[in-house]
């Protein structure tokens, strides 16, 4: 009987200490910048936009991102002229250096806070590159893709308490109560 207490025991806990845990995913979105959806190549001023579909079942609060990051691959990126945005977070940097090879640029995602705040399920990374030639005019850059990583642990969201009503009596239900108590307290004391 005690090892059948035991046994059960430690099934409990092992059930309530495992739906705690979190589930750690990692999420990948490439986005090719050769096919016809981009034009790829810039030249003069100007600015790209493009976004990375993040996955659906992830939410901050409720999910701990452990790394994010954005590669860009690009060829003839120069002089700093050349700043990755976050649309509606801020700057990421420039695209390194590079010539005509492309050349990958890593940016870090969750050092600068980007997933920091709240993140509504399935919303998209939504990014801008804004591009100079300055005294150049006729150079170009040209984007091949960009690939966003996101390693998180994923948390349940507790779950949505519907709200509840307390009812609010009515006159006569107060009086019903307050004479039920009046006769309890003189029904005890002529039982004295």
């Amino acid at each position: 009987m005690k090892k059948l207490g035991l046994a059960v025991l430690g099934a409990f806990l092992l059930v309530c200490g495992s739906a705690g845990m979190a589930m750690a995913i990692q999420y990948s979105n490439t986005v090719d910048f050769t096919t016809s959806e981009y034009g790829n190549v810039l030249s003069g001023t100007g600015e790209f936009a493009w976004s990375h579909e993040v996955t659906s079942d992830f939410q901050i609060p409720f999910d701990n991102v452990n790394s994010a990051s954005l590669i860009i691959t690009a060829r003839r990126a120069a002089d700093g002229n050349d700043i990755v945005s976050v649309i509606d977070f801020g700057d990421l940097g420039a695209l390194g250096d590079n010539g005509n090879s492309p050349v990958p640029t890593t940016f870090d995602l969750k050092g600068p806070g980007v997933f920091s705040l709240t993140w509504t399920s399935g919303q998209s990374l939504n990014l801008s590159l804004t591009y100079d030639a300055g005294n150049s005019p006729n150079s170009t850059l040209t984007m091949i893709s960009s690939v966003f990583n996101l390693d998180y642990n994923n948390i349940d969201a507790p779950p949505v308490l519907e709200s509840t009503t307390i009812p609010t009596p009515e006159p006569g239900t107060l009086l019903l109560l307050g004479a039920g108590l009046t006769g309890l307290a003189a029904f005890r004391r002529f039982k004295k």
